[in-house]
């Protein structure tokens, strides 16, 4: 956020609930609360909570809606209510670890009002505890917003957020004993900045401290929620029939908002589009599409995020995202050229949370990145030595089979807002979805499944006139359907499937975004190219593509 959590206890307008702790200096703890603007601590929440709290604003995009009573510190409850809101991301201006020591159940309800019965034990048995945390940044609330005053969900709400500060955060406990407190361990995990001269036991940790120092473990271990800042309902934000306003608040300098993505007053009639980026697929209807959109949205999430909080964005010089079927002893890779100098990310997720890990190896077989952690998002970041021709490896550990995504994204590359991603993705999974259903019409009870032995999808983002190539796609004998989809219908995308024995060509070259191709009885013996070619269009595009065989 754009103060810390101490510089907030100490704004003015604060109530005091004891006089008790420390605050800039001077023995006082106050509640967070002014003029019914309350700020609150969120150390109190589940991990299953929190989750549910990024994800409000971060994937979905949606307001984030309270019901909460100053009289009642210690009672907070979300509200379901699905309205989309325009969240923008602040940079931290630094980062440094930030303690806060509770001495008493006193204090623990005035610092950690929500959910303190968490750490009742510990106070009430005699225990004190600290509590270190670092904040990255923060989501800040930039648009108005409508609810409808008929839905009993919503009705429900008094306040909404207007900042979701991030970062990562671990408490300690500490024994109280005759003469002061003995440490049951040294050990915080919270590196430099901890208070000197206090000894920490066990530490239970939501993201990782030492992670928050550094821009790319960041990433992915750095964005637990920490506080969110709420302000009353007025009577504008009930729904009277009239659109949504627009507000211009003051831009944080670090914010990354393209022009098309700001505020603006809806046209009659419209909609405002919501940042979605979760992916729809039924998973009784199409059982494969569902692990795929899994392992994609979790990707989309991810990649979005880094996109609008760094340097970093989507690489344009080859395929950006790639996902596919893994087994332990098939991992799927691909080669490409990464430029000298040049800094790259790459990140990748699975669908159900299974240990996935990426290695980079030069063409000689060297090593030059790798995240082999027992994670499901591994993450790897890497300055290239040398202008070569380098393999991109993912492969499941510990598991027999996973759907697996990665990303390729470089410093300084391009912007791609989440609704476009969302879009092209769904799109191509609609696609999917439709032919496997058209083939269980013809008698075909289990459809269509993604092609193991390669890449199943790509993202490419293509320029008029350009087209990208999977080479060495080995089909076997069974039918195949290869597809493609641009983010956008009225840029046209052409597809060809080209045996790379004979150079018999099956291609769809129709004017249109979703081109189709169906190869009903491949050659096993020899390799099949597959190109997707932007052919018109007024800008670059996100093109993506995805291959499919009949079921067993």
């Amino acid at each position: 956020m754009r103060a810390t959590l101490d510089a907030l206890r100490c704004t003015v307008l604060f109530v005091v609930l004891a006089l008790l702790g420390g605050c800039a200096g001077k023995d006082k703890v106050l509640v967070l609360v002014a003029d019914n603007h309350p700020t609150i601590n969120l150390f109190g929440f589940e991990e299953s909570e929190l989750h549910h709290i990024n994800n409000t604003v971060e994937m979905h995009r949606n307001v984030f809606l309270v019901r909460y009573d100053v009289e009642r510190p210690n009672e907070l409850d979300w509200i379901n209510c699905p309205i989309d809101a325009t969240y923008v991301w602040d940079l931290s201006k630094g980062r440094r670890v930030e303690s806060m020591y509770i001495r008493s159940f006193q204090e623990l309800q005035a610092k950690v009002p929500v959910n303190y019965a968490r750490f009742a034990g510990y106070v009430k048995n005699g225990k004190a505890l600290e509590f270190n945390y670092v904040t990255v940044g923060s989501w800040e609330l930039v648009s108005d917003f409508r609810i409808p005053k008929d839905d009993p969900d919503c009705e429900r709400a008094t306040h909404y957020v207007t900042t979701l500060s991030v970062g990562a955060f671990n408490f300690s406990e500490e024994k109280q004993i005759e003469g002061g407190l003995r440490a049951e361990e040294t050990t915080t995990g919270a590196g430099v900045g901890v208070a000197a001269g206090r000894g920490s036991g066990e530490s239970t940790q939501m993201g990782d401290l030492d992670s928050c120092m550094d821009d790319q473990a960041a990433l992915n271990d750095c964005f637990t929620p920490l506080q969110v800042l709420m302000m009353p309902l007025a009577s504008r934000h009930w729904d009277d029939g009239s659109p949504a306003r627009a507000v211009e608040p003051e831009q944080p300098e670090s914010a990354r908002v393209a022009a098309d993505a700001s505020p603006r007053t809806p046209a009659e009639g419209e909609r405002q589009v919501a940042s979605d980026l979760t992916l729809h697929v039924d998973e009784n209807a199409w059982r494969p599409g569902s692990f795929m959109a899994a392992a994609l949205q979790q990707l989309l999430v991810t990649a979005s995020r880094i996109d609008n909080t760094t340097k970093f964005g989507f690489d344009d010089k080859g395929s950006t995202v790639v996902a596919g079927f893994l087994r332990p002893d098939h991992p799927q890779h691909f080669s490409r050229p990464f430029e000298a100098g040049m800094t790259y990310a790459v990140i990748g997720a699975s669908a159900t949370g299974a240990n996935i890990d990426i290695q980079i190896t030069d063409s000689s077989g060297n090593v030059i990145a790798a995240d082999t952690d027992p994670d499901a998002n591994p993450t790897v970041s890497f300055t290239v030595p040398t202008t070569d021709n380098y393999r991109v490896q993912l492969a499941v550990v510990g598991q027999d089979e996973e759907f697996g995504a990665i990303v390729v994204m470089q410093d300084g590359g391009l912007r791609i807002e989440a609704e476009i991603l969302q879009k092209v993705f769904q799109r191509l999974l609609d696609s999917g979805a439709f032919a496997s259903a058209k083939v269980q019409d013809l008698g075909f009870p289990n459809g269509l499944v993604f092609h193991e032995s390669d890449w199943a999808v790509q993202g490419t983002i293509l320029y008029p006139g350009e087209a990208i190539r999977q080479r060495g796609i080995t089909l076997g004998s069974k039918s195949a359907v290869f597809g493609a989809v641009s983010h956008e219908d009225s840029f046209n995308v052409d597809l060809e499937v080209i045996d790379a024995n004979s150079g018999e060509t099956f291609a769809d070259h129709e004017p249109d975004s979703n081109p189709i191709v169906i190869v009903d009885q491949p050659d096993p013996n020899t390799s099949y190219d597959l190109r997707v070619i932007y052919g018109e269009g007024e800008s670059a595009t996100l093109a993506t593509s995805l291959i499919l065989i009949l079921s067993d």
